[in-house]
Parts: C-alpha cells; structure tokens; sequence
C-alpha cells in the first residue's frame, strides 16, 4: 500500500484515509474505510474537492449536483454514491470501492501487448454500459417527471470493469438533467474525442449523444483506434462536428459484418437517422452476444482481466489528470488506418494502473508526446475465457546481452560536472491556480501557455504579470492584470459567459 503524502488527512468525517488513489484538477480520491461501532468494516473510495477551489461556488454547486443525481440512480451498472459531508471546508462524497481497471487502461495494456479486446467481450461491455444509460435516460422523479438526463461523458475511463467482471459506469458530474437550469452560453463538456458531432457544435443534445459515445468507444474497443483522435485539439473537434469517421470494416476487415452495421448506424451524423434509444441498441447487441453462443460473459471477462493484469502487476499509485483524460492509445488520421500513428499518455510513476479504481469530477489536462504503439491483432476468443493462471502475463524486460568475448575497459574518471548555475530563491516566485467557465487558453505575458484551463500551480515571478483568457467559439476574451507575491498561491475563477 502506498503511503499517504504528508499533506493528506488521516480522517473525513467518519472515514479513515488509507491512501489517495486519483488526483485531478478539481479533487481527489482516496481509499477509505469506515469501521462501525460494532467492528464492522466497509472499504471505500472517497471524493474531495481540492482546498485551492474549496471556496468555488460553481464548483460547489456542480458538486452537489452530482451528489443529488448520483442518490436518484440506482443500478448494478452504475458506481453507486451513498454519503456526502463537509470537512474541514470543503464538500466529499463516498462512492463504490470498485477493484479493477477503467477500459482506457485495459485498451492501452492490449496495445501494448499487440492485441485487442476479444468481440464478443467488446459487445458483453457495450450491452451493460447500455443497460446504466438505458435507466439512466428513463429516471423520472418522484412526481413521475422524466428527468431527461444526458450522461455527456460516456469515454473509456468512466467505464469501470472489476476483476469479477462488473460493468460500470462512473462520473455523471458534469450531466445534463432536465431540472438544472443550463446556461445561455453553451459549454463544451465532456472530452472531445467522444463527442456527437451536435455536442460537438455547442448545439442542445439529448440521450443520443451519449449514444453516439458509447458508438465510439465501441469502435474503439474493436479496432484499437479512435477515429477522431489528433495531436491537434481543433482538429479534434472539427473531426467531432464533421463525423469524419472510416468505415468500420476499414480499420478492422475482420469485424462481423452485423456488427460493423450496427456501428454505422450509431454513428450516423444525424441523430434521427441513429437508434433512439439504449434499450434497442442493447437488443441488437444481446442478439450479437448470442451468436457467440450462450456464456457467462460477465466471468469470462472477469477471467481476462485478471490474466492481463496478474496480482504482481496491480502496483497501486495515485491516477493524475494525465491518466483520468488521456488521449487513446492509437490516432486514426484523416487519411484512413492504414496510415495512423500510435500514441499514449504519460502515467504517474510509471504504473500500468492503479488497480483501484474511483469515478472523480474534475478538469482534466494531459500530458505526453506521441510514441509508436505496437500492431495490433485479436488473440484467439478461446483465450479469453481461459483461466486466470494460464493467461498470458505481460512479458518481463529483459536486459541486452553484449556480444561474446566483449573486451571490458576500465572505466576513467570521469571529469568534474560544471558547477551549477545559482538559481533564484523559492521567496522570488509565487504560484497560480487558474479555472474559467467555459474552458480557455491562456496567455501570461504574452506567452502562450500549453493546455487550457484549469491550470495548476503555474510559478509565475514576483511581480506584475498580465494574463490574459480566450475561448475561440465564444469570440470571448479577458484580461487581467495580476500582482504575485513572494511564496504565495493566487486563486483565479473567470466566468467568461458573462460580458466583462
């Protein structure tokens, strides 16, 4: 188990912190226990705002939103959330313990072992995250009103799989629901590479947006590719609007021809020309599934997971922002895939994964340049629903031999290092945490800054410094100008909706 930082607590509420398990823009997830007074114990994951935006109302409120919307959903599928609090001055809630991986992290550990997730178990994942958006869209309140809830986020690191071979989906913080009002100007939200190309476009969305998603991550899941994926984040969302996606038989020409249908239509451009609902994709896929034969899907995937993740390689570090939000593992470029450039997110400490996994509301930056990504092929179904114990574990490295009879030299002293050049004193700098609603890029000094809001911890020089937002699609800009002080922590929060 991994130790606590020094700056974390020890205690929420009634909850023992064991060890932060996530950290994002926004909040952090711990491992928690709660022990009651008669020796019971129940582990849990625990989410915190940040202190820096603990004072944010927007922030504030779209915490509790999820709060109240994650007590009214209820389903086998879904991570349940069942406590809230304040401590210490800021908002927490408690949320399902869930012991596995999040698909993004099992997609990228088959790529890089050249292989892809099994079909049938791609159909087995897409049918129960159908299942959480089908009760999902239907909720109604206690009046009998459907609440019209739109997921918005549905992407491979909100679908969470335990090593029993559960199916969930995490993460309705940033949901769409009938009863909050939204605002006048739209904000992009959820990550651009599943986005509809209506959501995409800022336009009003309903259930088949998430629809669409989940159409994508399905994709995918199939052919290790995302078809809207770039080192560019405008083209990104240009590809979003336009729908620029390959023919599914394209990048995989093995796919079921029924199968590769049924993505097309998910993936129409026009959602009226797209299933309607979550309930008549999940027939269609419960009769792909049957195909397959008649199986216990959710043990054979839980049989997979623990061959492709054995106990020796669940080292439990902390996920960042960079492992919450990373891009997929391969980019399918404009050209088609036969062109495409593989590339991966930078992960904390170097871990395959936490193991441990925790749905999180927070803003996300990323990390990384693009690196190759093995071919990829599907390794045979049978493979799947072997054993955990006869699964093929990721290959040891190994070290490179010398060639034989190498002469060994005597290594000379090596020359002293240059002393190094004095650097400015912590007292010269003080820090910026920056957030805006919408999203922004920012310029400090002009300078371009990398990413876009929020932005952590940025050192900036004691001094006067100018700052100044900016947000493309909603032709709004703002500046302000900012005096740092020495070993201090600015806090900025902008509402670039409103007129200066």
């Amino acid at each position: 188990m991994s130790a606590l930082p020094s700056d974390a607590p020890h205690q929420i509420g009634r909850y023992e912190v064991l060890e932060r398990i996530g950290l994002g823009g926004m909040a952090e997830v711990y491992k928690a226990r709660l022990v009651t007074s008669d020796g019971a114990e129940k582990t849990v994951a625990l989410k915190k705002i940040l202190p820096q935006w603990a004072e944010d109302p927007q922030l504030r409120a779209m915490f509790l939103q999820e709060v109240k919307l994650a007590f009214a959903l209820s389903h086998r599928n879904i991570v349940s959330v069942f406590d809230h609090g304040e401590w210490d001055g800021s908002y927490y809630l408690v949320m399902d313990y869930v012991e596995g991986q999040d698909l993004g992290q099992v997609l990228r550990a088959l790529a890089r072992r050249g292989e892809r997730l099994p079909e049938s178990l791609c159909v087995y994942v897409a049918h129960e995250v159908l299942a959480a958006l089908e009760y999902a869209h239907e909720k109604r309140d206690a009046e009998g009103h459907l609440l019209n809830i739109v997921h918005r986020d549905v992407s491979p690191s909100n679908i969470y799989l335990s090593y029993e071979g559960e199916v969930k989906l995490g993460d309705f913080g940033i949901a769409k629901v009938a009863i909050h009002p939204q605002t006048s100007v739209p904000a992009l939200k959820g990550k651009w590479s599943y986005m509809s190309p209506e959501q995409a476009r800022g336009e009003t969305i309903d259930a088949r947006a998430d629809l669409y998603a989940l159409g994508l991550t399905l994709y995918e899941m199939l052919t290790g590719l995302n078809p809207l994926a770039d080192e560019n984040d405008f083209l990104v969302l240009e590809r979003a609007k336009n729908a620029a996606i390959p023919d599914p038989l394209e990048a995989s020409p093995k796919m079921a021809p029924a199968l590769a249908e049924t993505l097309r239509r998910l993936l129409k451009p026009l959602p009226a020309e797209r299933f309607q609902t979550a309930g008549e994709i999940g027939e269609q896929l419960q009769r792909l599934l049957f195909e397959h034969g008649s199986q216990r899907w959710e043990r054979k995937l839980g049989r997979f997971l623990k061959g492709l993740f054995p106990p020796e390689t669940r080292t439990v570090a902390p996920r960042t922002t960079a492992d919450s939000e990373r891009r997929p593992t391969k980019v399918m470029p404009q050209g088609g895939p036969t062109a495409s450039k593989g590339r991966r997110w930078v992960w904390a400490a170097g871990a395959v994964g936490a193991g441990l996994i925790a749905t999180a509301v927070v803003a996300l930056t990323r990390s990384g340049r693009p690196e190759p990504v093995a071919p990829v092929h599907h390794p045979p179904e049978a493979a799947a629903s072997a054993p955990a114990d006869e699964m093929p574990a990721p290959a040891p490295p190994t070290a490179a031999a010398g060639p034989p009879n190498a002469v060994t030299e005597t290594p000379q002293p090596a020359e002293p290092p240059p002393a190094p050049a004095p650097r400015p004193t912590p007292d010269a700098f003080g820090y910026l945490n920056l957030n805006s609603t919408p999203w922004a890029h920012v310029i400090v000094d002009g300078r371009p800054l990398d990413g876009t809001t929020p932005l952590m911890k940025l050192k900036l020089s004691a001094g006067h410094h100018v700052v100044e937002l900016t947000n493309p699609y909603m032709t709004r800009k703002r500046k302000i100008e900012l005096d740092v002080r020495p070993g201090q922590t600015h806090n900025l929060v902008i509402d670039l909706s409103e007129e200066p």
